[in-house]
């Protein structure tokens, strides 16, 4: 399976393992954004800001 065919459920699942919180209101672009970042090294909640485009 690749990345591209995970649904929202599996995205959000990966991402709570790996710690990023408040999961539900991200879509799944979002979802794809935040586990990219945080496996380039970002923090959990480093990560989930710079999907929904916050400053971290």
């Amino acid at each position: 399976m690749s990345s591209h065919d995970q649904t929202w459920e599996d995205l959000r699942e990966q991402a709570q393992h790996l710690g990023i919180e408040n999961t539900m209101a991200l879509t799944i672009e979002q979802l794809r954004r935040a586990i990219d970042e945080r496996h380039r090294g970002a923090d959990p909640n480093q990560a989930r800001a710079l999907a929904i485009g916050q400053r971290a």
